[in-house]
């Protein structure tokens, strides 16, 4: 299982597969996340962040549903508080 990294701080957490699935490519989506930074990817995800505020946060997540993508099923929102001691990581569930 391998985990990569994730911000906690208003994060997105995208399935590659989704992007087959939804026939969106790798382009497509890195235009959508103009401006975002791609924090890590690996087999299975990408994340991105963080976005600054819950109102560019909304207008991304538009974007994604826009192109095709369902949240939760496709894409992730993560935001929450954690402390500087922790860092957050995440992986494909199995």
């Amino acid at each position: 299982m391998s985990y990569i990294a994730a911000t906690p701080e208003f994060g997105l957490i995208i399935r590659k597969a989704a992007l087959i699935e939804r026939k969106l490519s790798r382009q497509a989506l890195l235009e959508l996340m103009s401006g975002i930074d791609l924090i890590d990817e690996n087999e299975g995800l990408l994340t991105f962040g963080p976005l600054f505020g819950v109102e560019a946060y909304q207008t991304i997540m538009r974007r994604l549903e826009i192109a095709g993508l369902a949240y939760v099923d496709d894409y992730f929102g993560l935001d929450i508080l954690v402390p500087p001691w922790i860092k957050i990581g995440v992986s494909l569930a199995t």
